[in-house]
């Protein structure tokens, strides 16, 4: 059940605390057995550990409509979670008619229906994949069932086939579950790695983290596995330096609908990440949160993710920590992102990376992006914004706009766009301030496969500025595939270089009303471009 008003007065009617199951409370003695006693009593009720610190050796399972605050729990066992809630899922039932993207109505055999009710929480999949080795899924709400016929609350984000084996699963969800004030303490074995999550909740609907800590667990500080309706507000998580692991909170196996904002994420790995070998993560939002100390990417949301938020958060590096790593800023290589009013600082490799890794073949919508109104200060490596379409076989981009960003202290280029794998079509690149202290150039498309063309570009309004000693230019086109073609470069006002235009390989391209100056070589060069219309620049 949902949360309301009177069913939280009731709950917090119930007050259980752990020394009424002779809980010490003093972080010295195993409070292991009275603490999981109190927990089970605190069902529909508030379980409050009064401020004392208990220490527990092994997971501590929490039901379904609990509130758990004002706790510290240190932990020390290995490869286990501290706190855990776990759903169960039903097995399969197989569709017996296709459902279309955006349908809302799915068909099973009448007994099969009957078994679901209205408020029901389903997942559906199918064989295909929706990216490479994750087969399109999702999770959804029961509206009504009438007969075979069971109406879902939402719209299908994918295609579902019977000849794809489509199979729909209920979800008896761990629900409504609260942790406020808690803190949790981990080992902290920098040695030999102890493979410990903080609070794990799988098949899990309405979970709320407020102003909790997790500190010390190596691999996961928190994780979300095919759960729904996630909310963490006013956290802090510190501490988590696993090699190949080290995350603050992680959604996996098809979570939908989390929200993280307002917390703070210090020296780990990951701050937020989504992904897993199974099931696609959708809705996620990050904002308003602190990074502080990263060792690779802070928002990291792989390829079986869509629809991700991430907005007004501000975020440092660590690269030196692990030397191997990439270290970008934000990764997201799944479907539909926005990205906007993030201050990303001292990213090793690019500022903010995109590369679609969704399959053509998944029969998802349009693939769109956008990037805006963020400070991307002292990139390394490759670009202060970095978008490409991988692999040939990927679903391309159809809606790009990356506009009114501060792009500083760059010693490579500012923006980069390829078409390796797929076409990028409609590409906004507008009211950017752009400048490179060494490298290659501040707007920088690229065409370098057979099978990716980039098409429909308006580059405006742009103030573009190299170094220099930089030989290198301002805007460039480089094609050794099917090209760049329909391109406006308008009222950009550009700074020193080699070349302030510079257009290589390219139909169709108009450079009208842009200030240039400082240019060693010239301000345009057409190269091979064809039916361009180069006027009034100066």
């Amino acid at each position: 059940m949902a949360l309301t008003k009177s069913n939280v007065r009731m709950l917090e009617d119930v007050f259980i605390t752990p020394s009424q199951f002779n809980a010490v409370g003093d972080g010295v003695a195993d409070d292991t057995i009275a603490l999981n006693a109190a927990m089970t009593a605190a069902a529909n009720g508030v379980l409050d550990g009064g401020g004392k610190t208990y220490k527990v050796s092994s997971t501590i399972s929490m039901p379904s409509d609990v509130v758990f605050q004002n706790a510290t729990l240190t932990f020390d066992t290995d490869s286990v979670a501290c706190l855990e809630a776990m759903g169960t899922q039903d097995s399969p039932f197989s569709l017996t008619a296709d459902v279309a993207l955006g349908e809302r109505v799915i068909t099973l055999s009448s007994g099969d229906a009957a078994t679901l009710s209205e408020g029901d929480m389903v997942y559906i999949t199918d064989s295909q994949d929706f990216v490479t080795g994750v087969a399109r899924s999702e999770i959804n709400f029961v509206k009504s069932v009438s007969g075979t016929s069971v109406t879902m609350v939402s719209g299908f984000f994918s295609p579902y086939t019977v000849a794809n084996t489509a199979t729909v699963s209920k979800i008896h969800g761990k629900e409504n579950i609260t942790l406020r004030n808690i803190r949790l303490i981990g080992k902290d074995d920098a040695v030999t790695p102890a493979g410990q999550t903080g609070a794990d909740f799988e098949n899990c609907r309405n979970v709320n983290l407020e102003g909790c800590r997790f500190e010390k667990f190596d691999t996961r500080l928190s994780r979300f596995t095919r759960s729904a309706h996630i909310h963490v507000s006013n956290c802090y998580f510190t501490n988590a330096d696993r090699s190949g692991f080290g995350y603050g909170t992680t959604a996996s196996k098809g979570t939908h609908y989390m929200t993280v904002t307002n917390c703070t994420f210090e020296l780990m790995r990951h701050g937020v990440a989504t992904g897993g070998s199974e099931g696609i993560n959708r809705f996620v939002t990050v904002s308003n949160c602190t990074f502080n100390g990263m060792k690779d990417s802070m928002l990291d949301a792989h390829p079986p993710t869509d629809f991700v938020n991430y907005s007004h958060n501000v975020g440092t590096h660590v690269p030196d920590d692990f030397s191997a790593l990439a270290d970008d800023g934000i990764v997201v290589q799944g479907g539909r992102a926005i990205i906007c009013n993030n201050i990303i600082d001292s990213a090793v490799r690019n500022g903010v990376l995109i590369q679609t890794g969704v399959l053509a073949t998944a029969g998802t919508d349009t693939i769109t992006y956008i990037v805006s109104d963020n400070i991307i200060n002292n990139v390394g490596t490759a670009a202060g914004i970095s978008v490409n379409t991988q692999d040939a076989g990927r679903e391309g981009i159809r809606g790009l706009t990356i506009s009114n960003n501060s792009i500083s202290n760059s010693s490579s280029n500012g923006i980069i766009i390829q078409a390796n794998g797929n076409d990028i079509l409609d590409t906004v690149i507008t009211g950017n301030a752009i400048s490179i202290s060494s490298g290659n150039s501040c707007i920088r498309l690229q065409s370098t496969a057979t099978t990716g063309k980039i098409s429909r570009v308006a580059i405006t309004g742009n103030a573009l500025a190299l170094s220099n000693d930089t030989p290198d230019h301002n805007i460039e086109f480089v094609s050794s595939g099917l090209g760049i073609s329909r391109a406006v470069i308008s009222g950009n006002s550009i700074y020193n270089g080699d070349y302030g235009v510079l257009l290589g390989t390219a139909d169709k391209v108009v450079v009208v009303g842009n200030i240039i100056d400082g240019m060693a070589t010239g301000d345009i060069s057409s190269g091979s471009a064809t039916n361009t219309t180069i006027a009034s620049n100066g």
